[in-house]
């Protein structure tokens, strides 16, 4: 490989981590609370590979606005149109959920965060303040600190909106934290006029 220059994965690699074909997705941790999110416990050199050695696995996380599409993103990427529930109800998502993939990493769905100015999203609003602010935030944290191996946090952001203050004060959290962050742009197929759009 040249330095500074990103080489493609290869295929047989590429297949390893995610299969074109066929993944084993396991939910192996459900965190409705701060309190309730995984803590990954110390291990001897010598002692054997634990029940919950998905713990130390890398993290890729799934971020963005509730209904930007990130259960439609997670299932695409999986190849399996079940692994997360997608929903046009905002709020769906009420905990942060790992998925163990093919053993190889975690991916972790976040709740969604609301618009404040949304009236359709002061419901989900009182309940982001009051319990998944604190839940995700303690999230980050962790990762932050290195008790989570976070990779990649995918930002997914509506095309057809703009960028919300939960959405800047989240993104500006992640930079503080020096977390490494990926803006992922959805639902371009409701544009009217896309090409202009976009």
């Amino acid at each position: 490989p040249v330095p500074g220059k990103v080489s493609e994965v290869p295929d047989e690699l590429r297949e390893q981590v995610i299969c074109r074909k066929f993944n084993i997705v396991d939910r192996v941790w459900k965190a409705p609370t701060s309190v309730t999110l995984p803590r990954v416990p110390a291990v001897s050199e010598d002692a054997m590979l634990p029940e919950n050695a998905w713990m130390r696995l890398p993290h890729i996380a799934v971020n963005g606005m509730t209904n930007c599409g990130k259960s439609t993103l997670i299932n695409h990427i999986l190849r399996w149109t079940y692994a997360a529930k997608a929903s046009s109800v905002p709020g769906r998502t009420k905990s942060i959920d790992f998925y163990c993939i093919n053993n190889r990493f975690v991916l972790v769905d976040l709740p969604g965060y609301p618009d404040p100015e949304e009236l359709a999203h002061q419901g989900v609003l009182k309940k982001w303040e009051a319990h998944w602010q604190d839940l995700v935030l303690t999230y980050l944290q962790m990762c932050a600190d290195g008790e989570y191996d976070l990779r990649l946090m995918l930002q997914l952001q509506a095309t057809q909106r703009r960028p919300s203050l939960s959405c800047r004060r989240f993104v500006k959290e992640m930079k503080e934290k020096e977390l490494p962050l990926l803006l992922v742009l959805t639902k371009d197929d409701q544009l009217k006029k896309p090409n202009e759009e976009r």
